[in-house]
């Protein structure tokens, strides 16, 4: 369906019992949102505006590890949620082709182990990461968090699979764009969740930036042969990879491009340096042929966390965003925990729903 002409949101009174509710970006973490307002409070009225429709955004361009370690706190109340989720639930799995490859998670002697021991899920094991077979020059002191309930899965087949339901459940799905927020009209609420656009958004607004900023994210898809690794994180060298379904891998490591361009390119120094980095870690893996460049924008916030937050004084506007690089993991217990606030209508003007996000995670935990 063709776009429509980029139009200014219309205004927002203050929420009452018939609450209506607009999200501007149908990313992962938009579509989420929509589904989950729908389905706690079916007589909510929600609108999801999808926003470009090229497939450039970080959904399509996520490699999609999951797992349910982190080693910030907040970060893995939000993955093990997800992850326990998911693995419960037959059709978030079928809808986001989740595959159970297992993960781990390399961590430095600076990681502490009872730090370790706390923050990993019940499933997880903590071993020393000299007793990992297919791993080298991992130094004295390191560990690694080894989940074999976890994997990867597609962002990008899950939110199709949610924006086909979308209708189904009542909400409206606009395939427009906007450009200015907010504007003059009847809407009680507005969430940003235009990921990497949403800075574009509150810059031609007038808004204020919520500290959020926009980061190039690359990975590379190979043919491979050997011993192939599960799902993992490096957090010593940043070096992250999985298996791809066809036998090869794919691997990256992070950028430091900060504010690029709407199109990006690739950099092929972040894959020389992904390729030099496994050859080192990983002598059992052997690497072919670069299929596959994948690049995109990501939205990175203040603190590296997917939460829904009040933008400063502007009632009834609030952004869900800034997941910076891994809210793939976190976005189904992060849409639930904003939704519940959203359809609560317990609408705090101040950063109270940042700080409330575990108790809402916890409540989230509970009723898996």
């Amino acid at each position: 369906m063709p776009e429509a002409a980029s139009r200014r949101l219309p205004a927002m009174s203050r929420p009452g019992p018939d609450m209506r509710i607009t999200i501007v970006g149908a990313g992962l973490a938009g579509s989420l949102l929509a589904w989950r307002l729908a389905t706690l409070s079916p007589g909510l009225r929600v609108d999801l505006i999808t926003g470009p429709s090229d497939g450039a955004d970080a959904t399509a361009a996520s490699g999609g590890l999951v797992r349910g370690f982190e080693v910030d706190p907040a970060a893995a109340v939000l993955a093990a949620a997800s992850l326990a989720e998911l693995v419960a639930d037959p059709r978030l799995r079928a809808w986001s082709q989740y595959q159970e490859v297992g993960s781990f998670y390399l961590c430095g002697a600076d990681v502490r182990r009872a730090d370790l021991d706390r923050l990993a899920p019940a499933t997880a094991q903590v071993v020393p990461g000299a007793s990992l077979p297919d791993w080298a020059g991992l130094p004295e002191g390191s560990h690694a968090v080894v989940e074999r309930a976890a994997g990867y899965f597609s962002p990008a087949a899950l939110r199709r699979a949610v924006l086909d339901a979308l209708p189904g459940l009542g909400v409206a799905v606009r395939r427009e764009t906007v450009g200015l927020v907010p504007g003059a009209g009847a809407h009680d609420v507005v969430v940003l969740a235009a990921g990497a656009g949403t800075v574009a958004l509150l810059a031609a607004s007038g808004l204020p930036d919520g500290g959020f900023r926009r980061k190039h994210i690359q990975y590379g898809l190979y043919a491979a042969t050997g011993t192939r690794p599960p799902s993992f994180i490096d957090d010593l060298t940043g070096l992250y990879g999985r298996p791809t379904p066809d036998g090869g891998m794919l691997l990256g490591v992070p950028s430091e491009s900060w504010d690029p361009a709407d199109r990006p390119v690739a950099i092929p120094a972040l894959q020389r340096q992904a390729e030099r980095l496994a050859a080192a870690r990983l002598p059992r893996l052997r690497l072919g042929a670069l299929r596959r460049t994948v690049v995109g924008v990501d939205c990175y916030g203040p603190d590296g966390h997917l939460t829904l937050r009040p933008l400063g004084s502007q009632d009834g506007l609030y952004t869900f965003t800034g997941g910076s690089g891994g809210s793939a993991k976190t976005a189904l217990a992060a849409s639930l925990a904003a939704a519940r606030h959203l359809s609560s209508a317990r609408l705090p003007q101040s950063a109270g729903i940042s700080h409330s996000l575990r108790r809402e995670v916890d409540e989230c935990q509970r009723s898996l």
